[in-house]
């Protein structure tokens, strides 16, 4: 897992190209004008504009994904993900890994949950083994405008 800001400097050889590609396109394009919904760049570069309203934690499922990382840049408002390590002890309570590589998980108390606090301009990168709950709210619901850039493993 990754988590900075988008003005922060980043060290070149830090991160993957493709993080870096992720990086500087969020900081080069205006999100402003941008609808919600997925805007495929390439095969490997896939940008998801989503207007979601927060919701308390635990509407929310923590979730994996297999063939792609994701990159999330807070662009609008702000929220908390929630996050730990997947160490093969989560029950699934939906599986939709064939149709959108997603696994959604249960509650599981035997972890400890990590709420990174999202504010505009800070981005985070999960990768297969990260588990992630976005769009927790933090003083209450509130509309924001996340951007999710799905990136294909094989390509980082």
């Amino acid at each position: 897992m990754i988590y900075s800001n988008i003005t922060a400097k980043h060290s070149n050889g830090a991160y993957s190209a493709q993080v870096m590609r992720a990086i500087e396109y969020c900081r080069k394009t205006d999100f402003s004008q941008m609808k919600d919904g997925r805007y495929p760049i390439d095969d490997d570069f896939i940008v998801q504009v989503n207007e979601r309203t927060t919701k308390p934690k635990e509407q929310n499922f923590p979730e994996v994904h297999k063939e792609f990382v994701d990159f999330q840049f807070m662009y609008q408002g702000k929220d908390f993900i929630g996050f730990y390590p997947d160490e093969a002890n989560n029950e699934i309570a939906e599986d939709h890994l064939e149709e959108f590589d997603t696994i959604f998980y249960k509650e599981n108390q035997e972890v400890t949950e990590q709420m990174l606090p999202m504010h505009e301009g800070d981005f985070a990168v999960f990768f297969p083994e990260d588990v992630h709950r976005p769009l927790c709210q933090m003083d209450g619901p509130e509309d924001i405008k996340i951007i999710v850039i799905k990136i294909r493993v094989g390509s980082l």
